[in-house]
């Protein structure tokens, strides 16, 4: 089984998250455009041990810029946002 660190690249860490996280108990992920919902519902639930109430992915392109020699590249991501339950915190269960 996957675990969720392996799917998940980092937390977003800005001042519309924390709000969020402490009125909502909402978490936000940045992760690779090809995971899908139910991967990261399962590698969830077998690394925290409860379901999330809610999952909502959001795909996004990053225009990054290179100086030097004038290139623009694309990147694809997916940002997903999950709702836990009252109460509960992303602390992990011991096997």
């Amino acid at each position: 089984m996957v675990q969720f660190y392996d799917i998940i690249q980092r937390e977003i860490n800005t001042e519309k998250s924390q709000k969020a996280l402490d009125e909502r108990n909402l978490r936000t992920f940045i992760t690779l455009p090809n995971i899908r919902k139910n991967q990261i519902e399962s590698a969830f639930s077998a690394t925290f041990g409860y379901k999330p109430e809610k999952i909502n992915i959001l795909t996004f392109t990053k225009v990054i810029n290179n100086r030097k020699n004038r290139s623009v590249r694309q990147v694809k991501m997916k940002k997903v946002f999950i709702l836990l339950p009252k109460g509960k915190d992303l602390t992990l269960v011991k096997k």
